[in-house]
């Protein structure tokens, strides 16, 4: 079979036809209401992202008021629920696509910051990354958490799902007595590997038993750590499901709390492993496997289906980016992909920091993402600056109506190309691309800087979108010092010794991309820590990378003076000297760039967005500039 017709073709899980393989996986919104209520977010979230699927794994669905992952999840506790549920459930098939219900009991991985929580699991180890002490559970509390799954199933047939996936892998309850490295009883639910595997086995019959939808587990692979289960084990877990009765098996990697960035698949773990996992399962067995992780392009899918890894491949983030992702691969829809750059830092970071989803490079998520209403008042409008902000600014204003020139004095993608440069940034080139193709294609792009009396004649409105500058950090005997600009290979030092200052990602990137060219590094930050304003994972990845690159890291530090090439910097209190400093970086501190605002106050309408109007990032650059063109 070609490669289109695979991706067109209907494909089967038990006797349900799906129109073709590709799902969307399950993704936290916290769209819901404190009660677990669906909302009308979670129509419109949901229901844009079944238009060309095959399936959409809903989001996990809470199996009991006191086992919440976070405040805002949707529950299928209640009958009281199966309204809202229903009608989730409708909307997606109205749109062609089969409803699947995810069912998930999270054992320890219980939110602690949710007070009705209890935590439950197999042993009374916490997660080592933080959270309560569960309690071990007793046998009457393992048939009550079955009986959970069982009365969910029911639920969510009544409401009208096609199918059910069990949570049997990722770290959560069914995990945690998999795993030998957590599960140490001495009973039946305990020791030997059969043992381990009757919880879930258990499960799926009860589930069968009280529904007749076909049923999907999810799996890990592996817990991808030393003493959690592998491959090996997971290969006679999947035999035991098909065996018991599964329609399909899903496979991920990872587990939420001790491998995290396998789990929610950050960018830099290798995302063909999780494949080549579903890969050696799917060779076992006769019924269909699903899998996917970081498929965020046609030929990641064409690997996963053509390549014999799976039979269905499912998107998760890169649907949250491009809600179209799917269209576009299957032809329905023109244009090029907003790209995932599995940072996690809207979607992951958005749930931890507010309980809502979000995206760095997609700011509708969270948002009415309905097409943005045509402007009934048309203006000319000139955009200053071709950097993620007023590239998004005028792709925005365009949509809704307006006249847009894009003004740019170098080249399109401002701050983003040198970022770019740094080892772990590569895929920022993904997101220029994007932008750049489609501003050379639906908008006037001058590839010069705009002298301030023609912005004055010609236009109506100027937006200003031309970045920021470097601050005078006032450190006495610090005459020169280097930006973000140290990143281009022309200014790249090799052999020396450098300090940097700051502790954001312009830093931590810096910091990562000298070190790697032969340079001794020091990184003095404020914060106690790196990436203060990120998640965990970033963060955790970041520090592991700057220890085995031998960057020095002083935290809650700030460098005081400079004599002569001696460093001094305050240090938690005490004064300590780097010597024989030859470079400085300075990447904080940035100030809104004010030379048009000058010139133009007072004379035409103006807009600020990103960098000008100091929001800091390129995530906030790109929300930034959409935020100002939606309110022109």
């Amino acid at each position: 079979m070609s490669e289109s017709n695979k991706l067109i073709s209907p494909a089967k899980i038990g006797d349900l036809s799906l129109r073709c393989p590709l799902i969307m996986a399950p993704v936290q919104t916290g769209y819901g209401k404190q009660t677990g209520e669906v909302t009308e977010e979670h129509f419109s979230f949901w229901e844009r992202r079944s238009e060309h699927a095959g399936a959409v794994i809903v989001e996990p669905f809470f199996l009991g008021p006191h086992l919440r992952q976070i405040p805002t999840q949707i529950g299928i506790h209640s009958d009281e629920m199966l309204p809202g549920l229903a009608r989730l459930a409708g909307k997606i098939k109205a749109r062609g696509a089969r409803a699947i219900a995810h069912l998930n009991h999270p054992g320890r991985m219980a939110n602690p910051a949710i007070p009705e929580n209890i935590y439950l699991s197999s042993s009374d180890k916490p997660c080592k990354n933080g959270g309560k002490k569960p309690t071990r559970m007793n046998i009457r509390q393992i048939e009550e958490a079955q009986d959970l799954f069982a009365k969910a199933a029911l639920r969510a047939e009544k409401a009208g799902f096609d199918l059910v996936e069990l949570q049997f892998g990722d770290g959560y309850l069914i995990a945690q007595f998999l795993s030998p490295d957590l599960n140490d009883r001495d009973d039946t639910y305990g020791g030997t590997m059969e043992n381990r595997f009757r919880f879930a086995l258990e499960v799926l019959a009860k589930v069968k038993e009280s529904c007749s939808l076909p049923v999907v587990a999810r799996i890990s692979g592996s817990e991808m750590f030393e003493g959690g289960f592998d491959i090996t084990e997971m290969l006679q877990f999947s035999r035991a499901l098909e065996k018991a009765g599964v329609s399909a098996i899903n496979v991920s990697s990872g587990s939420v709390c001790e491998t995290p960035a396998w789990h929610f698949q950050h960018v830099s773990i290798a995302k063909r492993k999780t494949w080549e996992m579903a890969s050696q399962i799917k060779a076992e067995l006769r019924v269909p496997v699903i899998t996917g992780g970081q498929v965020n392009s046609k030929q990641d899918i064409i690997q996963i289906l053509d390549g014999g890894m799976a039979d269905f491949a499912t998107v998760g983030k890169q649907l949250i980016a491009d809600p179209d992702f799917l269209g576009k691969v299957l032809g329905h829809i023109a244009g090029p992909v907003r790209p995932c750059l599995a940072c996690l830092e809207g979607c992951v970071g958005g749930i931890h920091r507010a309980n809502k989803l979000s995206c760095s490079i997609n700011p509708r998520v969270g948002r009415d993402e309905a097409q943005l209403a045509e402007t009934p008042w048309k203006k000319k409008i000139a955009v200053v600056g071709g950097g993620p902000a007023g590239m998004e600014a005028a792709l925005v204003l365009k949509e809704r109506g307006h006249d847009v020139t894009l003004f740019e004095k170098d080249k399109l993608g401002g701050q983003l190309n040198l970022a770019s440069l740094a080892p772990r940034k590569r895929n920022l080139n993904k997101l220029i691309a994007y932008y750049k193709q489609r501003v050379e294609k639906e908008i006037k792009a001058v590839l010069r800087a705009p002298e301030p009396e023609e912005l004055v004649r010609d236009y109506e409105l100027v937006l200003l979108a031309h970045g920021s500058v470097q601050a005078d950090p006032n450190i006495p005997g610090l005459e020169e010092f280097a930006g973000i600009e140290i990143l281009d290979p022309r200014n790249m030092p090799d052999g020396k010794n450098v300090v940097i200052i700051g502790e954001g990602f312009s830093a931590v990137d810096a910091a990562e991309a000298l070190a790697d060219n032969n340079n001794s590094v020091t990184l003095v930050c404020k914060s106690r820590e790196i990436l203060p304003d990120s998640q965990m994972i970033s963060r955790n990845i970041a520090v592991r990378s700057l220890e085995n690159l031998n960057v020095r890291i002083l935290v809650k530090s700030e460098v005081t003076r400079k004599k002569g090439d001696r460093v001094f910097v305050n240090y938690q209190g005490r004064e300590q000297v780097i010597e024989g400093v030859d470079r400085v970086v300075v990447l904080e501190g940035m100030l809104p760039s004010s030379d048009y605002e000058k010139e133009l106050r007072g004379k035409v309408d103006l807009c600020k967005a990103g960098d000008c109007r100091l929001v800091g990032s390129a995530i906030d650059a790109i929300h930034s500039g959409y935020e100002c063109a939606r309110l022109v």
